[in-house]
């Protein structure tokens, strides 16, 4: 540890998605805060009325607005209050017109996360530009049939953010594997079922956790989705979900690779024998 002087804050992280906790509180604990996660709205407004924080990070969803219902409803209970709160988001638009509109500090970070910009904000919401502890170092150059599916970027700020831990990044791994899987099931029950809404819900969810991980392709595979209209998805939806299936199934060792090659040769065989 070092002799820089770091503010302990509290931080209220409210996201059910397995990737994106293990992501940001690895962050939050990295840069020195102390960090409480609740992982539905339920219990963050819980928190938020009974305890006392310094910040209050939501990781927003694009179609649940539950998460900025809660910012009200805290602005209407405590309408003194300065709190402040990050929204990381893929949907600028939205968020940006509805923090321009409400009282109090409200930044905006936009995913793919990374991890140098996201200190940074931590840093300057509370005046402290000197609180980061991850250095900025060049990314890895990939080869460009690697990098076509994988975000380079945000796989070098996982790997320093690791500090060389093969077992969070392995454990990181683990979780987005067994989590897309079980999305990408539900997507393929959801079509059979001609359940469209749900459909676009659940490749959304698949979308977030990809982009914490640096899963461009698949990411690009369930925005097409989101994007189609009913009648384009009864046509076409099936055919994007089982691209997403292929695509996650030719992905998975070029990922393990990115996030863990070199760093322990031990990492591999733990893969070969799962």
């Amino acid at each position: 540890m070092d002799d820089i002087k770091r503010k302990i804050l509290l931080i209220l992280t409210a996201d059910g998605n397995t990737v994106n906790r293990e992501v940001l509180s690895r962050v939050l604990s990295h840069a020195r805060y102390l960090v409480e996660i609740v992982d539905d709205e339920d219990k963050a407004m819980h928190s938020l009325t009974d305890y006392e924080y310094d910040i209050v990070v939501f990781d927003t969803n694009m179609r649940d607005a539950g998460k900025l219902a809660i910012i009200q409803e805290y602005k209407m209970l405590f309408p003194a209050s300065m709190l402040p709160f990050i929204l990381i988001t893929d949907d600028i638009t939205q968020d940006a017109n509805f923090a321009s509109h409400e009282n109090g500090p409200i930044r905006i970070i936009t995913k793919p996360l990374k991890v140098e910009a996201f200190v940074s904000t931590l840093a300057d919401v509370i005046s402290d530009t000197n609180s980061s502890s991850i250095k900025s170092e060049p990314n890895p150059v990939m080869p460009p049939e690697v990098a076509r599916w994988i975000d380079d970027t945000t796989i070098c700020s996982l790997r320093k953010l690791s500090n060389g831990d093969t077992r969070f990044l392995k454990t990181l791994y683990d979780n987005y594997i067994a989590d897309a899987g079980c999305l990408i099931t539900r997507m393929d029950i959801s079509v059979i079922a001609h359940q469209y809404e749900d459909l676009v819900d659940i490749a959304h969810t698949l979308k977030d956790s990809s982009s914490y991980i640096g899963a461009r392709i698949i990411c690009q595979r369930c925005s097409e989705l989101s994007g189609l209209s009913v009648s384009e998805i009864c046509e076409r939806g099936g055919d994007i979900v089982k691209q997403i299936s292929e695509t996650f199934s030719h992905i998975r060792s070029q990922l393990f690779d990115a996030l863990c090659v070199d760093l322990d040769s031990g990492c591999h065989e733990q893969e070969d024998a799962s």
